[in-house]
């Protein structure tokens, strides 16, 4: 099928995109509608990578879906789930899922002047966390999925759980907990 036409909110906002401006796009969209397939809103809506949930200039991200819903088009979302902050909960209520090198030190990935943590989806648990990430974003009504960052799993160096994966193995396992949460209709 023809790939989805897509409004992205980063590409004007970048970071700085609220739930009141997103309003305010999707009346504009009411009173002029365009061709568009999905309404995505993008890296804003978190309050750190890792611990996925909504920062306070969005309060409602259910609301924001239905409404995009109701005007037509899918609900997107921002993601990038194989990374955590060094601030985030779940760096420090689980480091035993941080990917390591050879001398056990941290993974990292330099993001947005931030040495994040790249998780080690090799890990079963870890396998969890990043389906229920999806597991919640689709019950609050999203559907498609930006995953960004995914290349950090295949970061030189990394010594995975599972000796028996390399770095396209678990690529490939991120992405297999990703679908097993977002469900096999998401895009």
């Amino acid at each position: 099928s023809t790939p989805p036409t897509v409004w992205c909110s980063w590409y004007y906002y970048g970071d700085g995109f609220t739930q009141k401006e997103c309003e305010e796009n999707l009346t504009a969209l009411e009173q002029r509608p365009l061709p568009i397939d999905v309404f995505q809103i993008d890296e804003c809506w978190d309050l750190h990578w890792g611990d996925w949930s909504a920062n306070p200039d969005w309060p409602d991200l259910a609301s924001i879906a239905d409404r995009i819903r109701k005007l037509g088009m899918q609900p997107g979302i921002w993601t990038c789930p194989v990374l955590a902050e060094s601030r985030s909960r779940t760096r420090y209520a689980h480091p035993e899922w941080i990917l390591r090198d050879d001398q056990g030190g941290p993974i990292t990935f330099p993001m947005n002047s931030m040495q994040n943590l790249v998780l080690d989806p090799t890990i079963p648990e870890v396998g969890d966390f990043i389906a229920g990430i999806y597991q919640n974003l689709r019950a609050l009504g999203y559907t498609y999925f930006k995953l960004d960052f995914m290349r950090a799993v295949a970061e030189p160096g990394g010594v995975f759980a599972d000796p028996t994966c390399n770095r396209a193995d678990a690529f490939r396992m991120a992405l297999e907990a990703v679908r097993r949460g977002a469900g096999e209709d998401a895009y």
